[in-house]
């Protein structure tokens, strides 16, 4: 995956939960945080990933645990999937992270003009995916908080959109 194409997929996840706080006077915007079908595909989508990695860096020196993964990651995707609440906005937060960090990989050999500003903008993100995978709950305050006040409404989605488009800018533009 290509540094533009890893700097496109951040922007949009960072875009959704924008976009959902922009609409937070939308009343489905209410159900958003614990969508489960988005959820559940980000959330798989981003098990398979990890666990792609995870495999790919404990082959060689780990091969008993690399050889457990096939079978535990599934495993625990599914159950996930299942048992898990705000599943959307923990599948986001997951998948954020993952991009997040092939994102300061990529940034590091294509080496950018503004490298300071991008990865600013990546450990950003990195802390936003962090904190909805660990505090899923701070999304809904946030929406609700944007359907209380409309300074909060248009703040927090241009706090997102302005990250996204950094993230986007530097990478295109090196």
């Amino acid at each position: 995956m290509t540094l533009q194409i890893t700097a496109l997929l951040m922007a949009l996840c960072l875009i959704a939960p924008g976009i959902v706080l922009f609409c937070a006077k939308n009343e489905k915007t209410k159900r958003m945080p614990r969508e489960r079908i988005i959820g559940s595909v980000l959330t798989l989508a981003s098990f398979a990933w990890a666990g792609l990695q995870g495999y790919t860096l404990l082959k060689e020196d780990f091969t008993s645990i690399a050889r457990i993964l096939p079978y535990a990651v599934p495993a625990l995707a599914i159950a996930s999937c299942l048992f898990m609440d705000y599943l959307f906005t923990r599948g986001l937060g997951f998948a954020l992270c993952l991009l997040s960090t092939q994102y300061l990989n990529q940034l590091f050999a294509a080496d950018p003009s503004a490298r300071l500003l991008a990865s600013f903008a990546g450990y950003v993100a990195i802390i936003t995916g962090m904190f909805l995978v660990g505090h899923p709950w701070m999304f809904r305050k946030a929406l609700e908080k944007c359907q209380a006040e409309e300074k909060w409404r248009k703040l927090l989605p241009s706090a997102f959109a302005l990250t996204a488009i950094i993230l986007v800018i530097i990478p295109l533009s090196a």
